[in-house]
């Protein structure tokens, strides 16, 4: 009877100690405003949208995606000390097509240099002596022709005027200076009215009774083109 009472106790104290121990660990909340947004934890999402609640290891960092749709990706670090936080985000809506506003941003990049569209970054991976090699995709790749790469990065070759879709990304090479190599930048113009939008901006626009090559055709716009 002695020997069980001192085994139980032993038991019992085990517990607590393990109660203790799993008590001591610090937690993040993830909140949104708009709620319901996919949370993206180190590469990997959660089972659950905001309000999300996620175990953490004290002393770490962890890089964080908020993604809904209708609204830009938020991206940012989260540094957990040795108590529990809470992490409360607003997103940001995405400006659409035709509301009136004109989303479209200019960069103007020399080689190497990376620059953060609603969530993607729009890189420049050299020059020639006309073109220029435009990535869009993760900033962690080799932005250059032929680079083997494990990332949602795409390029294309794109002269001045030349305009394309990469990645999703509208872009238009709106100058080169100077045109040729070592000290060149390009001029970029991202986003409506360079490809994907009608006439929330100046430029082009669907409907006028002008085919308006190159940002125009019989595909995106065959009331110009025929």
């Amino acid at each position: 009877m002695k020997r069980r009472l001192v085994l139980t106790s032993v038991f019992l104290l085990g517990a607590i100690f393990l109660l203790g121990a799993s008590s001591c660990y610090p937690s993040i909340t993830f909140k949104s405003e708009p709620s319901e947004a996919t949370v993206i934890v180190d590469g990997q999402q959660l089972d659950t949208p905001t309000p999300a609640y996620y175990p953490s290891l004290p002393n770490t960092d962890y890089d964080v995606v908020y993604k809904k749709e209708g609204y830009i990706d938020e991206g940012f670090t989260v540094e957990v000390a040795s108590s529990s936080i809470e992490v409360n985000k607003v997103l940001t809506p995405a400006s659409q097509c035709g509301d009136g506003t004109c989303n479209q941003e200019v960069a103007a990049l020399s080689q190497g240099q990376g620059y953060n569209y609603q969530g993607k970054v729009v890189s420049i991976g050299g020059f020639g002596q006309i073109p220029a090699v435009i990535c869009v995709g993760a900033a962690v790749c080799n932005c250059q022709i032929g680079a083997t790469t494990t990332c949602d990065q795409e390029f294309r070759l794109l002269g001045v005027q030349d305009a394309d879709i990469i990645n999703g990304v509208s872009v238009r090479v709106k100058a080169m200076n100077p045109i040729y190599p070592p000290y060149q930048t390009a001029t970029l113009e991202l986003g409506e009215n360079v490809l994907s939008c009608g006439c929330d901006c100046s430029g082009t626009c669907c409907g006028n009774g002008i085919c308006e090559i190159p940002f125009e055709d019989s595909s995106n716009c065959p009331a110009d083109c025929q």
